[in-house]
């Protein structure tokens, strides 16, 4: 399967969620019912509850602690990365200093250069 397809796939499976979702909590709202009928001390489920139980419900709630999460990791994460660009610049400025002696072409001039300035 090619990863347009699993997104596609994980996409539509996301969409019917919901409707998934509330199909099963009616088969189980049914066999709370049909509990209840058979044995009254069986408490049934109680309306009130409901919107706290959805799939809906459940992915707000993950997406807001998603979102908490993030905001607290990222200045760290900031400042790991201009700790990173800052090691990576040096390290290209070395390598291109490095590479200024290295150049066959150049090699000469800079020699003339280090020499001028020892004279001096």
């Amino acid at each position: 399967m090619s990863t347009e397809e699993q997104y596609q796939t994980r996409q539509q499976l996301l969409n019917d969620a919901s409707t998934y979702e509330t199909e099963k909590f009616e088969e189980w709202r049914n066999a709370m019912a049909a509990a209840y009928e058979e044995d009254p001390g069986c408490e049934e489920f109680e309306d009130k509850f409901e919107p706290y139980i959805s799939f809906s419900q459940a992915v707000l709630e993950m997406n807001r602690l998603l979102l908490e999460d993030t905001r607290g990791r990222l200045p760290q994460v900031l400042q790991d990365l201009s700790f990173k660009q800052q090691k990576a610049q040096s390290e290209l400025s070395n390598l291109e200093e490095a590479s200024y002696f290295h150049d066959e072409a150049k090699a000469p001039m800079r020699v003339a250069e280090v020499l001028q300035e020892l004279i001096s």
